[in-house]
């Protein structure tokens, strides 16, 4: 989606500014007589209502989005749920499998583990990811599940910090994004478990869990949640308060991404409002470093939707941006003062 900027620069000195063959309308303005596009170009004396060049620059896109996916191995992933032929491990990688191999080109995956390998348990986490986020790892991540196997416990809290910190620590721009794949039963804890919990009696860490993935939204990494649980179990319910906590629940019941719904298209969705462009470069640049106003379809922006970064780029804040990605903003205007 391609949003036409006008830059308009007021009052500079008594000149014509068209070039090329034109001819002059009823109200002064140019028009190309060659059939070739031109700006609203006009001659006259300075003042400061006068728009004397219109020009239109190139949106700058963002980076594609980083999404590391924080996957549950641990122990409790071996079983299968009532009703189901196949194990939440085996459930939850085909989900995966099908999400990724969707997004390959559009978001930069990464991977992380949640548990222990080789039958080792353990509460110590990876402090570096198992693939580094990139585009096209689809097939990269596959061979990394394939050749790993559910054991130990559930340090759910910490990887998620340690993800979160890995993520703060790639300075490239890219929006950046967790994907929790689990089944709500984190350990390495003291409280209490529910009663339907298959861990072991007072190991269960759920409310640090849901405060590590709040944590990581306060540093702008939100975390999308994908969950395999049997409904109304404790386990369901902690699935849905990690997927409020991370930003981005779903709008009906269960609130996270459930293996048992189709698709992941909300994440699709928001993975293409965070890559989408709000930037947009001024050429040439404005020479004193400030714009009058910014007006979008007509109507002028409040100063908090727009913001002059340096001198050749503007960026749509807030509700601004939110809709030139919804695509209700299609008109924007960049008043700049001229420097005469």
């Amino acid at each position: 989606m391609w949003l036409a900027v006008a830059v308009a620069v007021l009052g500079c000195a008594s000149f014509a500014c068209a070039a090329g063959p034109t001819a002059v309308t009823a109200d002064g303005a140019a028009e190309a007589t060659d059939g070739s596009a031109l700006a609203d170009v006009r001659t006259f004396e300075a003042e400061p209502s006068v728009t004397c060049v219109v020009t239109t620059p190139t949106p700058i896109p963002s980076p594609p989005p980083e999404l590391l996916i924080v996957l549950d191995r641990s122990a409790s992933m071996n079983d299968v749920l009532a009703g189901s032929a196949d194990s939440k491990w085996t459930q939850i990688v085909a989900a995966l499998e099908a999400f990724t191999a969707q997004a390959d080109a559009e978001a930069a995956f990464g991977l992380t583990f949640i548990g222990g390998r080789d039958g080792q348990s353990t509460c110590q986490v990876l402090a570096a990811p198992t693939i580094a986020p990139a585009l096209h790892a689809a097939v990269a991540l596959g061979d990394a599940v394939a050749q790993s196997r559910p054991a130990g416990s559930t340090p759910l809290a910490n990887a998620v910090t340690a993800a979160a910190a890995y993520l703060a620590t790639r300075n490239n721009g890219a929006p950046k994004f967790l994907l929790l794949a689990t089944d709500g039963q984190p350990t390495c804890g003291t409280t209490p478990c529910g009663a339907d919990s298959t861990e072991a009696p007072g190991t269960c860490d759920d409310d640090a869990a849901i405060a590590a993935i709040a944590a990581a939204r306060d540093q702008g990494i939100a975390t999308f949640v994908l969950g395999v649980a049997a409904p109304g179990a404790t386990a369901d319910q902690t699935l849905g308060a990690m997927a409020v906590a991370g930003g981005y629940p779903r709008s009906q019941t269960p609130t996270y991404h459930s293996i048992a719904e189709s698709g992941m298209g909300d994440v699709l969705v928001a993975l293409a409002a965070a890559a989408s462009p709000c930037d947009f470069e001024l050429s040439p640049g404005v020479v004193t470093a400030s714009i009058s106003s910014v007006k979008a379809n007509g109507v002028a922006l409040s100063p908090s939707e727009f913001q002059l970064i340096g001198r050749d780029r503007v960026r749509l804040l807030g509700a601004a941006c939110a809709a030139y990605v919804a695509g209700t903003l299609t008109d924007v205007r960049v008043i700049v003062p001229c420097d005469v």
